[in-house]
């Protein structure tokens, strides 16, 4: 079925915008999306950034907000990239809009805020769409329905450690960064697409959270947000993920690995300095290779061997599915649904270590 050619919006034009538009060129080469406005509230800082990643970014429209975006243009799918403190507000204009929507992680600040903007999509019939990158990573959808389905035998437990250092500097680049209203620290900014991923993959995203424990604390920044802690979560469904997260690492060694014991399986996954790696132990073999090898033959099947590029971006496969979805009527692989549960994790956390959500 061809699909349709969607019309698409982006808000907020800094730092994360790059990804984005390195993935949009990927789509409207293959004639299924066309990038037609931009609104960032600096225009000259956000026209400057288009230009850099965006080479066709003379054609787009530049504006200094979405509602003067919004008045202007007709539009499909709304993008937003801005600061997290900002999407509540921005989602819920785009949905009252009738617009589609994709939102970078966290869908928002807090819990309510996120099921607010749920309910306003549900109930407007626009699919939204999260920045859960850990979703769209080779193989994960697959070795997903393998642990659904029980290949692997009863989930035990897993682990995740998110170690992606900052210096002062980043957070002095910009007032926002680091606040509780408008950031937050390791947890909500760092972490929560990383919960969202763990969660998911115990089978845990509609089971309910018995216990959380944690701890949280400030060790090496001057901010208003955490920068290291820990957790345990307990799923009722009988798995228990621990939590490791911090940005007083080195910034030039960013990771994040994930873990999973099982009846019949050890799963290991993650991304060490830019590059992705997995291994699946089971009966005393390495399963690992060969479940990415059938990825990257499903890949180049259907969209050729020149995409296999654009694996190094998981945006390009938030997007693909994005676009996917709009067309066939169903619901993306990381929707609004996601958002909220991991919200729920991020607030649970909050809690157990004495910091108001």
């Amino acid at each position: 079925m061809s699909q349709k050619r969607v019309k698409v919006a982006l808000v907020g034009c800094g730092r994360i915008a790059a990804k984005h538009l390195k993935a949009l060129r990927y789509q409207e080469k293959r004639g299924r999306c066309s990038l037609v406005a931009v609104a960032d509230r600096n225009q000259e800082q956000g026209r400057d950034n288009l230009k850099i990643h965006y080479p066709e970014s003379e054609r787009v429209d530049f504006y200094s907000g979405l509602e003067e975006l919004l008045a202007q243009e007709t539009v499909d799918l709304v993008v937003i990239t801005t600061p997290s403190g900002s999407h509540r507000d921005l989602a819920l204009t785009a949905i009252s809009q009738g617009m589609h929507l994709l939102v970078e992680k966290p869908l928002a600040m807090n819990l309510e805020d996120a099921v607010q903007i749920q309910q306003a999509a549900e109930q407007a019939g626009v699919k939204l769409a999260l920045g859960h990158i850990y979703r769209y990573f080779p193989v994960m959808q697959d070795l997903r329905g393998k642990l659904a389905a029980g290949a692997f035998g009863k989930i035990y437990y897993g682990t995740v450690v998110v170690r992606w250092g900052h210096d002062q500097a980043y957070y002095d680049a910009t007032p926002w960064r680091g606040t509780r209203a408008a950031d937050g620290g390791v947890i909500l900014n760092q972490s929560v697409h990383a919960l969202d991923l763990m969660r998911w993959l115990l089978v845990a995203e509609d089971q309910e959270i018995l216990t959380c424990q944690g701890q949280a604390t400030t060790q090496s920044h001057q901010m208003e947000s955490e920068d290291l802690a820990f957790g345990i979560f307990e799923f009722a469904n009988g798995s228990y993920l621990s939590y490791e997260g911090s940005t007083s690492t080195q910034e030039d060694y960013h990771e994040a690995r994930f873990f999973i014991c099982t009846e019949k399986a050890d799963i290991r996954a993650g991304i060490k300095k830019g590059k992705p790696y997995i291994s699946i132990r089971q009966d005393g073999k390495d399963y690992g290779k060969a479940y990415l090898r059938n990825f990257l033959w499903r890949q180049a099947q259907e969209e050729g061997l020149a995409s296999l590029g654009s694996l190094t971006n998981p945006h390009t496969a938030i997007y693909t599915d994005l676009l996917a979805a709009i067309n066939e009527g169903r619901e993306p692989l990381a929707d609004a649904r996601s958002g909220v549960s991991s919200l729920e994790m991020v607030t649970l956390l909050y809690r157990a270590c004495g910091i108001e959500a």
